[in-house]
C-alpha cells in the first residue's frame, strides 16, 4: 500500500499581508480554462513548505496545470529540482508558445487531467506541485472533456464526479457538479511513486465544505 501526503497551500502571511494564492494573468492572455497565475512568492513557499517535508536533493517533478511554468521555473531556480526532472502540461497552447524559457523544465500543450504528454507515460512523481483551477466541471469543462471523464478507463472521477458512484450503483453527484481541483487531486495521486507529495494550492471549499467531504474521506484512505 503506497502512501502519499497532499499539501494544500492556499496564501501565505509576508510584512504582515496576506498574499492571494493567485494573480492575474498576464495582459494579452484570456482566461478561457478558469486559470489564474501564481505568484512567484507563493511558488517559492510551496517549494520550501516541499522541503521541510521532504528534504531530498533530487526530486522528480510534475505539473498538471503549469500555466506559464511559474511553480517548475521556482523549484528549479530554488535547487528543489532540476530542469531534467521536472514536467508540465498546460492547457492552453498559446500559454506554452509564450512562454520565455525561464529554466523550469519541459512544459507541453495538453489537458493535465486526460492526456498523459510524451513524458507522463514513463513517469513516476517523487513530487505533483500544482495550482489546479478552481470551480465545478460544469462551468470550467467542455461537454468532451465531461464525456471523457465518464467514459475512459484512467480518467479520474472517482473522488466525487462522473465515475463515484453509492452503495446502490448510481452516481453520488451529477458529473457537471464536481469540483474541478478534486479531479486534479485524484489525478497527481496516480501519478506518484509510492511515498511521493502532493503539493497543490487548493480552495477553501474542498478543504472544509460540507459538500466535499467525500473528496476528503477519499484522499484521507489513500494518502496521508
Amino acid at each position: 500500500m503506497w502512501e502519499a501526503q497532499v499539501t494544500p497551500v492556499g496564501a501565505i502571511a509576508h510584512s504582515g499581508q496576506v498574499i492571494p494564492a493567485k494573480r492575474p494573468r498576464r495582459r494579452g492572455h484570456s482566461a478561457p480554462h478558469g486559470q489564474f497565475f501564481t505568484l512567484s512568492t507563493v511558488a517559492r513557499f510551496l517549494w520550501q513548505v516541499v522541503d521541510l517535508l521532504a528534504p531530498s536533493t533530487r526530486r522528480r517533478v510534475i505539473d498538471l496545470a503549469a500555466g506559464d511554468g511559474v511553480l517548475l521555473d521556482e523549484g528549479c531556480r530554488g535547487g528543489w529540482t532540476t530542469p531534467t526532472d521536472a514536467f508540465g502540461l498546460e492547457i492552453d497552447p498559446e500559454v506554452v508558445r509564450a512562454r520565455s524559457g525561464g529554466g523550469g523544465g519541459h512544459i507541453e500543450a495538453g489537458d493535465g487531467l486526460l492526456d498523459s504528454g510524451a513524458q507522463l507515460l514513463d513517469w513516476r512523481a517523487d513530487v505533483v506541485v500544482g495550482n489546479p483551477p478552481f470551480g465545478r466541471s460544469r462551468d470550467l469543462l467542455s461537454d468532451e472533456q465531461r464525456r471523457r471523464l465518464e467514459t475512459e478507463t484512467g480518467a479520474p472521477g472517482l473522488i466525487w464526479g462522473p465515475k463515484a458512484r453509492g452503495d446502490d450503483g448510481t452516481f453520488t453527484a451529477p458529473a457537471g457538479s464536481c469540483r474541478v481541483e478534486a479531479l486534479f487531486l485524484e489525478r497527481a495521486l496516480g501519478l506518484l511513486r509510492d511515498g511521493g507529495l502532493i503539493a497543490y494550492i487548493l480552495s477553501d471549499g474542498v478543504l472544509s465544505n460540507r459538500r466535499e467531504q467525500v473528496a476528503r474521506d477519499w484522499l484521507q484512505r489513500r494518502g496521508r
